[in-house]
């Protein structure tokens, strides 16, 4: 890659990022299917059904592995949420103009921005953990998040290194709340009897 005088490294690869991600677009007649893998992932109902799921799970004292394994999803849920919407509003990378903006439920100001993918760290992050808990799952926990990436960029929701941050993203914080110690969930049982 040749560089003019006043271009630098950063914004040759921003370019190519943008030059790539939007060969990748797909045309309107596929965007169907792909807001289907965009709501399968979408965090807000991850978190009322998980936490909800969770509350019935401690109130009604299910096995303890089935609730250290929706408390181990519940705090992934919120770190990621919490950890995505940090790095958007400090990056504030917009999004493609290729992007259709008909999201639902959005976060207000994190969600205007690109990087990283929140759809994609969140499908990383329970890919791990469906991965971990699962092992004979451990194919589509691969396999999702990488056609959720794909889908991102496809939707012109984001460029490929917008989901090649959520990728990394969400597999670093699906192994650390796995490693939630098992006492945390302890400590929930008390508080539920």
């Amino acid at each position: 890659l040749k560089m003019s005088d006043d271009e630098n490294c950063v914004d040759t690869l921003l370019r190519v990022d943008e030059n790539v991600s939007g060969a990748i677009v797909l045309p309107l007649s596929v965007r169907p299917f792909l807001k289907v893998i965009e709501y399968a992932v979408h965090g807000f109902p991850w978190i009322i059904v998980s936490t909800i799921t969770a509350v019935f799970a401690y109130s009604y004292r299910w096995n303890e592995s089935v609730q250290y394994g929706l408390l181990v999803l519940n705090i992934g849920l919120l770190v990621d949420l919490a950890a995505v919407g940090t790095i958007k509003i400090l990056v504030q990378r917009e999004r493609p103009f290729e992007n259709v903006d008909d999201q639902v439920f959005e976060a207000p100001i994190a969600d205007q921005y690109s990087f990283p993918s929140g759809h994609t760290s969140r499908a990383t992050m329970l890919g791990v953990i469906l991965s971990y808990f699962f092992p004979r799952l451990t194919p589509i926990g691969v396999v999702f998040p990488l056609l959720v990436a794909y889908s991102r960029v496809a939707m012109g929701r984001h460029y490929v290194t917008d989901v090649l941050g959520g990728l990394t993203l969400g597999g670093i914080l699906g192994g650390l709340v796995l490693l939630t110690p098992m006492a945390v969930n302890r400590w929930m049982r008390k508080l539920f009897s």
